[in-house]
């Protein structure tokens, strides 16, 4: 999978190329670009906060370490935004 910085380059030089202009300016676009991430939410438990039932977390590095250039994390926690606290009992659902 190209990533979207060497996709948006490769769109950039071509366009560059086509219209004959200076590549000075498309590389100035790429810069501003490549410095925006694009904003996601997520579960705070993935990224390393202990907010889970246990009171621990299920930190993945690829997500904060891989993922993490490519994206702006706003994370959130559905049980702890509606006042559930940590640690706390297991749910266990029953048919």
């Amino acid at each position: 999978m190209i990533p979207p910085a060497v996709s948006a380059l490769q769109n950039l030089f071509v366009a560059s190329w086509q219209a004959q202009i200076s590549f000075t300016q498309p590389i100035e676009i790429l810069k501003i670009n490549l410095m925006k991430k694009i904003p996601i939410g997520i579960r705070s438990c993935l990224l390393g906060e202990n907010v889970r039932f246990d009171g621990g977390h299920k930190r993945d590095s690829y997500i904060t370490g891989t993922l993490g250039q490519y994206f702006e994390f706003h994370p959130f926690c559905p049980e702890m935004g509606i006042g559930l606290g940590t640690p706390r009992r297991l749910s266990i659902w029953k048919k």
